[in-house]
Order: structure tokens, then C-alpha cells, then sequence
């Protein structure tokens, strides 16, 4: 995939930047070229579900475009619930993921209606709880599928 801007999107944002002006430092981003972006990964993959970090850019446009096109999103804290929430983004479109979960965490985003976790070990999958959970379970491994260390997460059988 090409990864630099095309000429059109570059004179896009040089021309916002010049009528508005906002305070540096600033990201743009053109919803075209991300809509663009996201048409040729599905097409690439055609039978993944794709997510989308929020945490990458938790913009009210981005994260509307990425649910539009029907991407899920991706959470690591209760504020980037709240913010998908207050979209009205449907919370059975999220997954919640993060490295370090307290079990309160866990437990609001269940409330809030998350029923897809990211889990990094099976011990932290069985502490949730929570049996009725759709689980994803981060895998550590090297180019051959060896298992590898992941540091904090012991190992499992």
C-alpha cells in the first residue's frame, strides 16, 4: 500500500491549514484517505473482522468513519467506552484490551455492554469471572509459531 499522501490530500490539508489555523501542534487527518486505507486492507483481507485502536486517534470523525465502514473498535480504558458510547457507537462493537486490566475495569466494560475481551494469558480470562465472555487471547509468538515470553504473563501449558 502506498504510504505517502497522494498530491490531492496534501493541497486537501494544506488548504485547512491555511483557513484555520489551529494551534500547533495539530494532526490532520483526510477521512478520505483513511476510508481509501481501509477499503484496500478488507480488500486484502476479506474474511477479517477489523478493529480499530481508539486510542490511535480517538477523534469524534475518525472514530464515526472507521464505524461507518464497519470496523469495530478496539478499547483500552473506560474513557474511550465512554467516548464510543457517546457516539452512539453500539458497545457490541467493541473489544476491550489493555495490558494492564484491573478487574473493575473489566467489570464496568461488561456493565456498559462489551462482551468481547482481549486477553493476553488464561489466567486473566479465568479471574473476569465472567464464563458468557467472547474472548480473544493475544498471541506471543515468533515467525515459526514458537511461543515466546511475553514479559509479566507467565507461561502456559
Amino acid at each position: 500500500m502506498e504510504q505517502t499522501p497522494t498530491p490531492d490530500a496534501t493541497e486537501k490539508i494544506d488548504r485547512f491549514l491555511a483557513a484555520d489555523r489551529p494551534d500547533p501542534p495539530r494532526l490532520v487527518v483526510d477521512l478520505n484517505v483513511v476510508r481509501t486505507k481501509y477499503a484496500a486492507l478488507l480488500a486484502l483481507f476479506p474474511d477479517a473482522t477489523l478493529y480499530y485502536a481508539v486510542n490511535a486517534n480517538p477523534a469524534a470523525g475518525a472514530l464515526a468513519t472507521f464505524d461507518l465502514l464497519g470496523a469495530k473498535s478496539d478499547l483500552a480504558s473506560e474513557g474511550e467506552i465512554d467516548r464510543c458510547l457517546g457516539l452512539d457507537i453500539g458497545a457490541e462493537r467493541f473489544s476491550f484490551g489493555n495490558t494492564i486490566k484491573r478487574e473493575s475495569e473489566i467489570a464496568r466494560a461488561y456493565r456498559s455492554g462489551v462482551d468481547c475481551f482481549a486477553f493476553d494469558a488464561r489466567y486473566e480470562f479465568v479471574e473476569s469471572g465472567e464464563p458468557s465472555l467472547n474472548v480473544i487471547i493475544d498471541a506471543f509468538v515468533d515467525d515459526k509459531m514458537k511461543p515466546l515470553e511475553a514479559p509479566g504473563v507467565p507461561q502456559q501449558n
